[in-house]
This record gives C-alpha cells, sequence and structure tokens, in this order.
C-alpha cells in the first residue's frame, strides 16, 4: 500500500494487480487508522489513475479513508481491453 500525506508526498506504490485476465493499473492511498471502509474511485469513460492527480489523495485525508484507484484494462498503464465491448461493459466494469 501506499502511504501518503495531505500534500501528496506517498511511499512507493503498489502499480498493477491482475484481475479477470488483465493486468490492472492501481494506486492505493493509505492514511494508516481509516475511519471506516474503503472508497474505490471509478473514472469515468476515458480517464486513468493519472487523470485524478491529486484529488484520491485530497479525498483519502479529508475523509480519514484509505482510497484505491484503478484504471480499466484498456486506459491508463492497464493492459489493453478485450474487444468489441458488449452492452453490459459499463456496468460489468462497475463491479
Amino acid at each position: 500500500p501506499r502511504r501518503c500525506t495531505p500534500t501528496g508526498a506517498c511511499s512507493p506504490r503498489m502499480p498493477f494487480v491482475d484481475v479477470g485476465g488483465a493486468r490492472l493499473e492501481v494506486e492505493r492511498i493509505d492514511v494508516g487508522r481509516a475511519s471506516g471502509a474503503p472508497i474505490v474511485m471509478l473514472h469515468e469513460g476515458l480517464g486513468s489513475v493519472s487523470m485524478w492527480k491529486d484529488f484520491p489523495h485530497r479525498v483519502a485525508h479529508g475523509a480519514n479513508r484509505n482510497v484505491l484507484v484503478y484504471s480499466r484494462a484498456g486506459y491508463g498503464r492497464s493492459s489493453p481491453a478485450k474487444r468489441p465491448y458488449g452492452v453490459r461493459y459499463m456496468h460489468d466494469e462497475a463491479l
């Protein structure tokens, strides 16, 4: 896990996880003794981890919650997506 200060200074990150045949870029912001369940941030249709910039850090420290951000397959530094996309693509990606 990546421990970060409210200003965004962080320890080394966990860059990838393998899920469902894809290698996904991830960033976990660990605030230590979090006050509740982690927050998982889903990017919009064309986004990625890097497009969030410092927002996940501000959310984590403002809410005192650990945060997980990831890039879906085909975005950011994640592996290419399997295509064509079905009509349930966005729904299934959110699960």
